[in-house]
């Protein structure tokens, strides 16, 4: 069946494309993202980030943004049990219960996804790598230093091995 069968059939509501996703996130007591496998979920960081407990996949891509308990809970990969049981835990949950599982769960996010920390910890672990090198590796670092000073808090990627290759003749795995 097609999502529009279920949805005349009133199993789910369907809600189309939308390009502002937040009502939706604001209506919602919680999010559920069972997967097989992912990247790293934005989903997850965008509710979390909105309050949200999460409930998704003990995979990496997901686990990452939930403190099982805490923030809301892990499921084991491809088992609707497991998935039925955290969805049954959540909903018996007290509603403050509930808010502090939210409140957690924007904590976490915050503090952990926080994206000029991120990049801070990336920049600072390239830079002491670097270190350990020559002078003319040390081009990298001053590269890594410009970049940011240049993007500040808007650096969406600092460079990609192919730049790095056509402008210092190496490749960064070579670091």
């Amino acid at each position: 069946q097609t999502i529009l069968d279920l949805s005349k059939e009133g199993i789910v509501e369907y809600h189309g494309y939308h390009n502002d996703v937040r009502p939706f996130i604001e209506n919602s007591h919680c999010f559920v993202l069972p997967s097989w496998h992912e990247g790293m979920a934005n989903t997850n960081l965008e509710c979390g980030a909105m309050g949200r407990p999460i409930i998704t996949s003990n995979i990496h891509g997901c686990l990452e943004a939930v403190v099982d308990g805490e923030t809301g809970y892990l499921v084991e990969p491809r088992n609707a049990g497991d998935l039925y049981e955290k969805l049954k835990m959540f909903i018996e949950l007290p509603y403050e219960k509930k808010v502090e599982m939210g409140k957690a769960s924007y904590e976490h996010i915050s503090e952990v996804f926080d994206k000029k920390k991120v990049v801070e910890n990336t920049i600072e672990r390239l830079c002491d790598n670097l270190n350990n090198f020559n002078d003319t590796d040390k081009v990298y670092k001053n590269y890594i230093e410009t970049i940011w000073d240049v993007y500040g808090d808007e650096p969406v990627a600092l460079f990609d091995d192919s730049h790095i290759s056509k402008i210092y003749g190496r490749k960064f795995e070579d670091l």
